[in-house]
């Protein structure tokens, strides 16, 4: 991730890699850490099946991975997500999760082609170019259509 996590629990034998940025991460400090630094392109369909799985198998936190299978269920949305997981683990303060609520409150609003533009951003800043391209170029194209 290139940045020092102090990890209080569980380090998973095998990571998650996030698919949008190929980033892989190994404990729920990492997540929390993730989903901060990436909150303007997170969509509540990163938090699959798959990445509950994860989270149980792997980090043996079965209580919060079945909070998020019933969330999934549900069709909760991404703030319930991300604060269940942010409050999993003692990694951010209440202060410092409130501002990730005040930020997904104010990008929720965002239109698509500005989530868009966010999400080409982020593929071009973590290095993936030929994303970056993808998505601005569909960008592009769903202006003229």
């Amino acid at each position: 991730m290139g940045k020092l996590i102090l990890c209080s629990s569980v380090i998973a034998k095998n990571p998650y890699c996030f698919p949008m940025t190929k980033t892989k991460v190994y404990s729920i400090e990492e997540v929390c850490y993730y989903i901060r630094n990436n909150i303007y392109m997170m969509q509540e369909e990163v938090f699959d099946r798959g990445f509950a799985d994860w989270i149980r198998g792997e980090l043996g936190m079965e209580e919060t991975a079945d909070k998020l299978d019933r969330m999934r269920e549900d069709h909760n949305n991404l703030k319930d997500i991300v604060v269940t997981l942010c409050c999993s683990c003692d990694y951010y303060t209440e202060s410092e999760i409130n501002e990730l609520i005040v930020i997904m409150d104010q990008t929720q609003n965002v239109p698509m082609r500005g989530r868009q533009k966010i999400k080409a951003d982020t593929y071009l800043k973590s290095g993936s170019l030929e994303r970056a391209r993808q998505e601005y170029e569909r960008i592009l194209k769903s202006r003229i259509c």
